[in-house]
């Protein structure tokens, strides 16, 4: 017994100094001060730069980054340091820490039952007052239901007042006592839901965790220390946004182009370096691969009808199965890819030699010229990328069988470094908003046409003028049906302007249907109208200012005449 013991105290004093020691080394830890000094946002993640400069006295030093946001992804922190500084050991954790003791919880526990019993009190007292009211109404039927043997009694008339008089004063009492205890009622149930409320809130905060990075340091010799620690945070987002304003007069287009940055880390992002990121690390980075495909011919087995059956069976059930190992072994490579994205979201980025455009060799980077702040709050904060303007090629685009309006579209190179991501766009022309767009993505030094919406100065109409129907032939009879119609455009501005204007004539999916244009007539000389293969009528025309183009359109359908027609549009 006595060595049994002995063996026990010797466990117990080890235990305690192994306790002490690690205590002594998490007393060692210094919980640093850092600013937030960079972000680089991409479509579904940004990396966040922490920037720490303190003068550290020679030796060993351990740092703990306290309080990280709760979707760090523990895989991408780097640190970078400048001075005589050595970098020992960088490692994650994840606390967890009671955030509550066990009286507060009690302590509203004490005030929902008084809340509950008050609630109680008051609706034995709703119940008295209700039982009190059907009292006074029984009495009152009583009193005023006559029996037929009573019917000839005369009536006082002095007591019938004041039974009346006792009846309302009665009654106007009673309904106001139970509003005024209705009322106390929701007062009471809004105090009770508060307070449980705040018992789930304090449950489930009961136990919370935090993410920290400690470093572990070497300084050589006394001197100050620049050490910048980045991690990347799931969730933050940018989008592009645009605003488009058109000069009619002067054919420009000025492009104010913006981001629309999101993020809900839990860290306000207050005077930081922004960067905006096209780079999209969530896509593999490493090409998928075709399999091979094999057709092969169904035999199937007519002496065994249910073993036939039975392949049917499995043969339907395969299919979904290789699907699915083909989906995850798509998942695998997204995996691998995925590793290869981390690593270019945080490679080092381009030396610039000037505020704009970092161009890497698979995308591009906005540096934001200004400092910039983004609260936490998950709201769209607008942030400029630039604003330029660009000389355009301004026209009309017209389908007036569809709709009789002239929209206008504006042709544009994009002269700069900045690729245009897709994105809505808002259209001012001259100084009004006009419509709203979008852009499709645009490389830099890329020609693009963009539509800028319906402009009121250009008037557009379509008017039915005629349809003829005649029956030819003597033996094989055929309906022949003309069709008439009038297009009308009025240029407005006050200048000329390019305009086309577009129609169609039907394709006959039959060689015994006969399409056929009358008007316009279209030969080898025709400059101002085409018609391509699929039967599409494009007019081309410059009205002067306030000058009118009338445009005739005709043409004939003949088929079968005991046949009947179908229209389909194509795809």
């Amino acid at each position: 017994m006595h060595v049994r013991s002995t063996n026990k105290l010797i466990s117990l004093i080890l235990l305690f100094n192994v306790i002490s020691l690690v205590q002594a080394e998490e007393r060692k830890a210094i919980v640093v001060t850092s600013k937030l000094s960079d972000v680089t946002v991409y479509a579904d993640r940004a990396q966040v730069t922490r920037m720490l400069i303190k003068v550290f006295n020679k030796g060993t030093h351990t740092l703990l980054f306290d309080n990280l946001p709760a979707n760090v992804d523990q895989n991408s922190i780097q640190v970078n340091g400048k001075g005589l500084v050595e970098l020992l050991d960088v490692e994650f954790k994840k606390i967890y820490v009671k955030r509550i003791s066990n009286g507060a919880v009690s302590r509203l526990r004490i005030s929902q039952q008084k809340v509950e019993d008050k609630i109680q009190k008051i609706n034995d007292s709703v119940e008295q007052a209700k039982a009190e009211k059907n009292f006074v109404i029984k009495i009152t039927e009583k009193l005023t239901n006559t029996k037929q043997k009573e019917a000839k009694a005369v009536l006082d008339p002095q007591k019938w007042v004041k039974m009346v008089s006792f009846y309302r004063k009665k009654m106007s009492s009673l309904d106001k006592e139970m509003r005024e205890l209705s009322k106390a009622l929701r007062e009471l149930g809004l105090e009770l839901e508060r307070i449980q409320e705040e018992i789930r809130q304090l449950g489930a905060n009961s136990s919370k965790s935090k993410n920290q990075v400690q470093l572990k340091i070497n300084i050589p010799a006394t001197g100050q220390v620049r050490l910048k620690v980045s991690y990347v945070v799931h969730g933050p987002s940018w989008r592009p946004l645009y605003d488009l304003r058109v000069s009619s007069n002067s054919k420009t287009m000025a492009i104010v182009y913006k981001a629309m940055v999101r993020q809900s880390s839990g860290e306000d992002w207050t005077n930081v370096n922004l960067k905006l990121s096209t780079a999209k690390p969530n896509i593999s980075g490493v090409r998928p691969s075709l399999r091979a495909w094999y057709l092969n011919i169904y035999k199937p087995d007519v002496k065994a009808p249910r073993e036939q059956s039975k392949f049917k069976r499995e043969a339907a059930k395969s299919a979904p199965i290789d699907e699915m190992r083909y989906q995850f072994n798509d998942k695998k490579r997204s995996a691998k890819g995925g590793r290869f994205a981390n690593e270019l979201l945080m490679a080092k980025p381009m030396k610039r030699k000037q505020a704009g455009v970092d161009s890497l060799s698979l995308n591009a980077v906005f540096v934001i010229k200004q400092t910039a702040s983004i609260k936490a709050d998950n709201n769209a904060h607008q942030v400029s990328i630039f604003n330029k303007t660009f000389k355009a090629k301004m026209r009309y685009s017209v389908i007036p069988k569809i709709a009789e309006h002239a929209y206008l579209k504006a042709q544009v190179t994009n002269n700069t470094v900045f690729p245009l991501l897709a994105g809505p766009a808002n259209v001012f022309l001259d100084s009004n908003f006009v419509a709203h767009s979008r852009l499709k993505s645009v490389a830099p030094k890329e020609e693009f046409w963009t539509y800028l919406g319906v402009d009121n100065g250009v008037k557009v109409k379509y008017k039915f003028i005629n349809k003829f129907q005649e029956k030819l032939g003597v033996f094989s009879k055929t309906t022949l049906n003309t069709y008439e119609y009038q297009i009308t455009v009025k240029n407005n501005k006050g200048h000329s302007t390019a305009i086309h204007v577009w129609d169609q004539i039907p394709m006959a999916r039959n060689e015994s249907i006969k399409v056929k244009l009358i008007k316009p007539e279209i030969n080898k000389k025709t400059k101002h109208v085409k018609v391509n293969k699929l039967k599409m009528i494009e007019w081309f025309y410059r009205p002067k200012a306030g000058q009118t183009i009338t445009i005739p359109f005709k043409y004939s359908v003949e088929h079968p005449a005991d046949k009947g027609l179908t229209s389909t549009k194509g795809k």
